[in-house]
């Protein structure tokens, strides 16, 4: 083989040849290709994707598009609210009514910022706004990866504040986020196509008032959350993120300048945590910054303040079965609506 002559080259006559027009379409054609299968990716995976936090802040965001009039109380938070408090009972208890836009810890207090302000813009200023959000949420930033998933142009979504301070790396997961389900989230691509996706039971569900369905309840799994839960509450630095901080103050504002009465309620917890000094001594902390940083707040925050017991929770320590999540919401609600407008004391109220 070694002797034998290597063949000729034959090249392409001119007329079959590359040329720029050539190169040119093979490029179009293949970013063609990519941006249809980037479509089609994303379109499967809003029915049938396992990731639960992409589907809620998409599902959120168009919820805001279906109103045509302002609600008595605008629910804000992350997956605790979104599990916990139902906008049925509650109007079942007072008569108002409730639009439940909570989303997921990932997007913290700048997506309360962001909902707010997007709902001020397309449907009018409601009554009042709760804050709802569990102990370790305050003190993280926001992930760049689930702001790709706000379904709001970026010409449109820049314009709301805050705006976060991210690094180049923040730029690109942000944009992979939201132009390329392909590579963002082929994990759960794959999933799908292969038939590992979630089973029916644990698939996202959500009614047309924004409460989340729970998933089942889980002994093991919540026994694992709390040990997460418990080491993220460990960390003293810092309790309140720069993010937090600068949400809290924008939200403080808008609801100032709009005539908006703004609550915040501290999401209950499993009774194992909420009696441990570490979680009460990490809200007492939190609820001094909530003080100095929201100068508007109708009354001080909320607390459940012995927790919840075990039966009432799913698969962690902050997220409610549905019964549950109705008793809560309940006590939520006559907890507020005779107080509405009152200043509260300097601590934090006891549910």
């Amino acid at each position: 083989m070694a002797g034998r002559p290597l063949p000729d080259e034959l090249p392409l006559s001119p007329d079959r040849g590359a040329t720029w027009w050539r190169v040119l379409g093979i490029g179009i054609a293949v970013l063609g290709a990519t941006m249809g299968l980037n479509v089609w990716a994303e379109r499967r995976l809003s029915r049938v994707g396992p990731n639960w936090s992409h589907r809620l802040v998409e599902a959120k965001f168009a919820l805001v598009e279906a109103e045509s009039s302002p609600v008595d109380w605008l629910v804000l938070g992350d997956s605790s609210a979104a599990h916990g408090v139902r906008p049925d009972t509650w109007t079942e208890t007072t008569g108002d009514s409730v639009l439940n836009l909570a989303t997921v810890a990932g997007l913290g207090v700048v997506g309360d910022a962001w909902q707010l302000q997007d709902y001020l813009a397309r449907v009018g200023p409601p009554g009042a706004v709760v804050l709802v959000h569990t102990a370790d949420v305050w003190g993280r930033s926001t992930s760049p990866a689930l702001v790709g998933q706000v379904p709001r142009p970026l010409s449109e979504l820049w314009t709301l504040a805050p705006r976060p301070v991210w690094s180049l790396g923040d730029h690109r997961a942000h944009l992979l986020s939201r132009f390329l389900p392909l590579y963002a989230e082929s994990g759960s691509l794959v999933s799908s196509l292969f038939g590992h996706s979630v089973a029916p039971e644990l698939r996202f569900s959500m009614d047309r008032l924004g409460h989340v369905r729970s998933r089942p309840a889980d002994a093991d799994a919540q026994a694992e959350d709390r040990r997460v839960f418990e080491h993220a509450l460990a960390a003293t630095e810092p309790v309140v993120s720069d993010d937090t901080r600068a949400a809290l103050a924008t939200i403080d504002d808008t609801c100032a300048a709009a005539g908006v009465r703004l609550f915040v309620v501290h999401a209950p917890v499993w009774s194992e945590v909420a009696l441990t000094p570490a979680y009460r001594v990490h809200l007492d902390t939190v609820d001094q910054v909530l003080s100095d940083t929201l100068p508007h707040l109708a009354r001080a925050p909320l607390r459940t303040a012995d927790g919840v017991p075990a039966p009432d929770l799913e698969a962690t320590v902050d997220h409610l079965l549905p019964a549950a999540a109705g008793r809560f919401t309940a006590t939520l609600a006559r907890a507020l609506t005779p107080s509405a407008g009152a200043s509260g004391p300097a601590g934090a109220t006891p549910l």
